[in-house]
């Protein structure tokens, strides 16, 4: 696989069509304080959901 002088070698290894959607949407996003209170009360469930799996293993 030789490379092209204005090819991308990142394109080669994610694919054209997944490079050209990381290269089109650099946007940044403004996130609001209810939509980071939800996502922070996502993940606190997620890990507690994940501590009390794993306590269970240890227990038994």
């Amino acid at each position: 696989m030789s490379l092209s002088t204005n090819a991308n070698p990142w394109s080669y290894r994610i694919g054209q069509a997944r490079y050209e959607a990381l290269e089109a949407d650099n946007i940044p996003h403004k996130w609001t304080r209810e939509e980071l209170i939800g996502i922070r009360d996502d993940f606190r469930a997620r890990l507690k959901e994940l501590k009390k799996e794993t306590t269970c293993f240890l227990v038994l």
